[in-house]
């Protein structure tokens, strides 16, 4: 049976979809968002800090009881592996032309790590908001919401537009048979 790919409507109206395995281009270009952010990680881990992003977890608190426990600064970024749609809010997923396919995600900074993740996000031209009322400054944790378009509001559906749209969603709701057309 087919089942269409989801996709997420972005603040932008366009329509974006995970790309393809072994989808042309191979290699993502130096100006694309993967590049950009692979980049800013390898230097953030080159400055001594933990930095990984897409670490699953079936669930918030998963994902953090399953953080190792380093002295060492620590940018880890959340995936969610528990429903159909959930990677789709929270992971990192890539474009066919490399560029993420979310407006924003979130980054986890614990043991001091804000000052390597702002100033290498800042070097490779990211947007980004450090979000204050998150900061838990006796468990040393913070948080950053990273921005690829638009005001970087974190709800799934908000007021500017973004909308996930799953082949599971629409059947339980009986919604439209036709996805929306891919853009990119």
């Amino acid at each position: 049976m087919w089942v269409p790919r989801s996709r997420v409507i972005g603040c932008d109206g366009v329509v974006r979809t995970t790309r393809k395995r072994n989808e042309e281009p191979m290699s993502p270009p130096k100006n694309s968002d993967y590049y950009r952010l692979f980049s800013a990680f390898t230097k953030m881990r080159s400055d001594g800090a933990f930095a990984r992003w897409n670490i699953k977890g079936n669930g918030y608190v998963d994902y953090w009881c399953n953080l190792p426990t380093l002295e060492q600064p620590m940018i880890t970024h959340y995936e969610g592996d528990m429903d159909y749609w959930d990677h789709l809010n929270t992971g990192m997923s890539w474009a066919i032309n490399w560029d993420c396919v979310q407006d924003n995600v979130l980054l986890d900074i614990q043991n001091d790590g804000l000052d390597i993740a702002t100033s290498r996000l800042t070097e490779a031209g990211f947007k980004f908001k450090v979000i204050e009322e998150m900061n838990n400054l006796e468990d040393n944790t913070q948080m950053i919401n990273l921005i690829f378009r638009g005001n970087g509001c974190t709800d799934v559906i908000n007021e500017s537009g973004f909308v996930v749209w799953t082949w599971i969603n629409n059947a339980f709701d009986g919604g439209p048979s036709e996805p929306p057309a891919i853009d990119l």
